[in-house]
């Protein structure tokens, strides 16, 4: 099985006899040639007029500003990307064959934009068994409420998709454009930080050269979230210079474009992030801060998922599927039997179990849930000094002394 993932932050081509070829979608016209994925990235900076990251997005066969032979709109560059992907592909994998090609697409696509991209498939030689929403093979496999939802993050945009559960089947009903969650406009709340310490330090703005700007471009892009403190630095007419950020200060800049996911989900819901979704620092925390239980899907879930499809496996005919059937079983919702597990001081989360031996009042285990068992005037529940029996959930403040906790659900599974 081939299939190919339309995700422009991070394009995957996988198949089931080979590495999977990974590739930013963006592209860049210079001096008459067209590059893509990272060469382009790396010179985005360089020569932003023929830098291009919407192609894909757009999907459409609108005219560039800048053109090379051969080239001259969207539909030339994602064509020409699209041989690329192939040719890479074949060289990873064993044999294609006369396989058809399988699009996990996102849920916002149109019927139009699909019928352009089985033109350009079909001129590129490239055959398309079916279309089906993403969202779907990322949660296919993951035990669901009736009602959950997924996040993906693309490069100018997070969609947010609702699924629902019901006869052996999940479905992709709604998808939502985030704009405020693209990664291109993450990277750039990042890069205002640290230009603001440049300045402070050194009064030198690496954003007024374009050399220095590609340089900070290229290490906040390489940048991963592992919690750690990012470290920059420019060079510039022979003088180094150089700042630091904590994972603190980037996930609070980028907490304020979270708030767009937030004010779309319903209270305590179940989010199935994808993994563009739960690389975003402390996006996941930030969830359960605010009640909602996570799931972080794996890497290769959209290929395995897939090849456990037979309407997949052996299409008949192109259609876009918003429906798989699935053998997983129904959970019941988060708001109803998912309890809180630890606890969030700032940024940093530890178990209730540990709070639970300094805390005398404070008693239960991860899976029947911990409660408060006597009143004191040194512990309050949102704000309640009166116990009311019932579990802490994800969501709910806990007060001991000067210090307020927000109560979270980690659940078991890959870290994101």
């Amino acid at each position: 099985m081939q299939l190919l993932e339309l995700n422009d932050l991070r394009l995957s081509w996988f198949a089931s006899n080979g590495q999977p070829v990974r590739q930013s979608g963006a592209a860049l016209i210079e001096d008459g040639a067209v590059v893509y994925g990272e060469a382009a990235l790396q010179r985005s900076r360089l020569a932003p007029r023929g830098f291009q990251d919407q192609h894909w997005q757009l999907l459409n066969s609108d005219s560039l500003a800048l053109t090379a032979p051969g080239v001259k709109n969207n539909a030339d560059l994602i064509y020409r990307h699209l041989k690329q992907l192939a040719a890479e592909s074949e060289q990873t994998s064993t044999a294609r064959g006369a396989e058809s090609l399988i699009c996990a697409v996102p849920g916002t696509v149109t019927s139009d934009q699909l019928s352009l991209l089985l033109g350009i498939a079909q001129e590129a030689g490239i055959t398309i068994g079916s279309f089906v929403n993403s969202a779907l093979l990322y949660a296919l496999s993951e035990p669901l409420p009736a009602a959950a939802w997924c996040i993906d993050i693309h490069n100018r945009r997070g969609i947010l998709t609702q699924l629902q559960k019901d006869n052996g089947r999940l479905s992709a009903s709604t998808s939502t454009d985030l704009p405020l969650l693209g990664m291109s406009g993450i990277i750039d709340g990042w890069l205002d930080q640290l230009v603001d310490q440049f300045v402070a330090r050194s009064r030198f703005d690496p954003l007024r050269v374009a050399e220095t700007e590609q340089q900070l471009f290229d290490q906040v892009r390489a940048w991963r979230s592992d919690g750690s403190t990012f470290n920059a630095s420019v060079d510039h007419q022979n003088s180094q210079r150089a700042v630091n950020l904590s994972f603190e200060e980037l996930s609070g800049r980028a907490q304020q474009r979270y708030r767009s996911a937030k004010n779309e989900l319903p209270p305590r819901s179940t989010v199935v992030l994808t993994p563009t979704a739960s690389a975003l620092p402390g996006f996941a925390l930030y969830l359960n801060g605010h009640g909602h239980t996570v799931i972080n899907a794996s890497e290769d879930a959209p290929l395995i998922n897939a090849q456990s499809v037979d309407e997949l496996k052996l299409p008949k005919a192109v259609h876009y599927l918003t429906s798989l059937a699935t053998t997983t079983e129904t959970v019941a919702s988060t708001s109803d039997n998912l309890f809180a597990t630890h606890v969030l001081d700032s940024h940093t989360a530890f178990p209730l179990s540990s709070l639970a031996q300094t805390m005398a009042t404070l008693a239960g285990t991860d899976a029947s849930g911990y409660h408060v068992t006597a009143a004191s005037e040194t512990v309050q529940i949102n704000g309640q000094s009166e116990p009311n029996g019932k579990p802490l959930k994800p969501g709910d403040q806990l007060t001991t002394g000067s210090t307020t906790y927000l109560c979270i659900r980690v659940n078991d599974g890959p870290a994101a």
